[in-house]
């Protein structure tokens, strides 16, 4: 009865309906008869639908749902159905995942062996490895990882237990999964491959503070693209890490000068958040990209109004010669200071601001944050004389004010019919005649 009346659902729906959110809701039907263990009706729903793509992805999804079950066996023989080994593969990785989650490392690997492709049985392999080394299994883990065929594969496993280990403190070991995928990557016979490969493992070496070797993966990237793409990862993770002198002196080894310009992007924002105001302008001026330039001096200004230095928030605006930026710039500050301290006192920051037109859009930022629960009478009325010359700030400012009387006080709605006629708030008069069935 469930399954006809979904089904009955789905076929009622407006066919204009895009077709990918109609093959969502069918799957989302059959993954939810599933989960409640309708396993025949759900499998009958799926045979059903005539696309053999949308099919493949229902009866994967009814896979998936088995395989959290527990259900290994009804996994398994549902696999059977789907037509696309890619899909089949997907299945595959999913019940051995969670054969591993359970304890059942020894089935795990028996799916694995038994894998129709290379491709599906290192996916397989990573799955495994992957949840072994999140368990604490690290030489089961690395003896999983060291069958993966796929030498791609294999780095990206690798890397994984790495990563997993160093979180836990275990540098050593650490080191040694770190050795075996850059052993490995650099045995790509692509350039392309291993190209990626070394850029992946570079950036993973510099967030293990690992930066001489960082460097040293990086530099043997024969293409000039993604050396320069490593170098401005590692870069930013030295940024983010604080340690800015390192981080520009590798920013300077980027040849690409887009990529250059997103290192020194990163480093500068760190600066700011040091307080370092004269190094993260420098370092922002010498980005050549306008565009990514601006979004620096943005953020350099938000940081110094994050610490309430207006004053070098200001100067720092100023410098952004694109007039919708700066104007973004100051809308946003307003708005995120008036979340972290409350509209009346990210009013307050006005006494503080010098220049007339970064006034102007603070103000503006400041109006647009206000909430109904904040703008009660005592709080609006003194700050609307700083508004009378900007209309659409007023209106929107008295507007809140009137959802706050009309929702959070015992104002009348027949009152507010005449009182609010001009600020276009009929339809929260209706709502709350409706909700509270008051006149």
């Amino acid at each position: 009865d469930l399954a006809a009346l979904m089904i009955e659902v789905v076929l009622e729906f407006d066919l204009s309906m895009p077709e990918k959110d109609i093959q969502n809701i069918i799957i989302f039907i059959t993954k939810e008869l599933a989960r409640e263990g309708k396993i025949k009706i759900a499998y009958t729903f799926a045979q059903a639908i005539s696309s053999v793509y949308v099919k493949d992805r229902t009866l994967l999804a009814i896979c998936y749902e088995l395989a959290e079950q527990r259900k290994t066996q009804e996994a398994i023989e549902m696999c059977k159905y789907l037509t696309e080994d890619e899909r089949k593969g997907q299945a595959l990785v999913a019940i051995a995942a969670e054969l591993v989650k359970n304890g059942n490392t020894e089935d795990s690997i028996e799916i694995a062996l038994g894998a129709d492709s290379e491709t599906s049985r290192s996916y397989i392999l990573q799955a495994v490895s992957s949840e072994l080394v999140k368990q604490g299994n690290l030489e089961l883990a690395l003896e999983n990882a060291r069958e993966i065929s796929d030498d791609f594969l294999k780095v990206s496993t690798m890397m994984f237990i790495s990563t997993e280990v160093s979180k836990k403190g275990n540098v050593n070991e650490a080191d040694k999964a770190m050795q075996e995928a850059l052993a490995c990557a650099r045995g790509i016979s692509s350039d392309w491959g291993k190209s990626i490969a070394l850029k992946d493992i570079s950036t993973e070496l510099a967030k293990q503070g690992k930066v001489e070797e960082a460097l040293t993966c990086a530099m043997g990237i024969r293409d000039e693209r993604r050396k320069s793409s490593a170098l401005k990862d590692i870069s930013t993770e030295l940024a983010k890490q604080g340690k800015v002198e390192e981080a520009l002196t590798c920013a300077k080894g980027v040849s690409d000068e887009s990529e250059k310009s997103s290192a020194l992007l990163a480093i500068s924002i760190e600066l700011a958040k040091q307080a370092k105001v004269d190094e993260a302008l420098t370092c922002a001026r010498g980005i050549s990209y306008d565009n990514i330039k601006w979004i620096s001096l943005q953020g350099i200004s938000t940081e110094f109004a994050k610490q309430d230095n207006w004053a070098i928030a200001e100067i720092v605006c100023l410098e952004i010669q694109q007039y919708k930026e700066m104007y973004n710039c100051w809308i946003n500050i307003a708005k995120n200071t008036s979340q972290e301290k409350g509209w009346l006192n990210a009013l307050k920051i006005i006494l503080q601001l010098q220049n007339v037109e970064l006034k102007a859009f603070y103000l503006k930022g400041v109006a647009d944050s206000l909430t109904p629960n904040e703008s009660f009478k005592e709080q609006i009325l003194p700050a609307l004389i700083l508004y009378e010359t900007d209309v659409l700030s007023i209106t929107k400012i008295l507007q809140q004010h009137s959802l706050n009387e009309l929702f959070y006080t015992d104002f009348p709605a027949n009152k507010a019919v005449s009182q609010y006629r001009h600020l276009n708030m009929q339809w929260a008069i209706d709502i709350k005649s409706k909700l509270f069935n008051v006149n």
